[in-house]
């Protein structure tokens, strides 16, 4: 059982959930979405374009708010990524990032 407790807590330790529960942010990700994504200037999919993301481009996720669904690589959500991509900041959906865990876990509300 003592086992079991150490290897958890090494484990947070690691993915960095320490005691604080604050974001580690920001969070560099990759794009996971076939085809690429768009940057776009607010959470919505008919915002204006700033710019194409192409697959397995990083990202740096900096917050992530609510907007439209959308339906991607990681599934169908209604969470979108504000991130810095190419010296352009805007929001993708978060089903075309891989952010590995929860956004929620790496990067706070907007």
């Amino acid at each position: 059982m003592l086992a079991a407790v150490l290897v958890l807590a090494a484990v947070g330790a690691v993915r960095g959930d320490g005691g604080d529960k604050q974001p580690a942010t920001p969070r560099i990700a990759p794009i996971a979405q076939q085809g690429g994504s768009v940057l776009l200037a607010e959470p919505a999919q008919g915002a204006a374009k700033l710019a194409d993301l192409p697959y397995g481009m990083k990202v740096e996720v900096l917050c992530h708010t609510r907007g439209p669904e959308t339906s991607g690589w990681g599934g169908t959500s209604k969470v979108w990524d504000k991130v810095k991509a190419g010296g352009a900041t805007g929001f993708v959906p978060d089903v075309a990032v891989n952010t590995v865990v929860n956004v929620g876990e790496i990067a706070p509300r907007c």
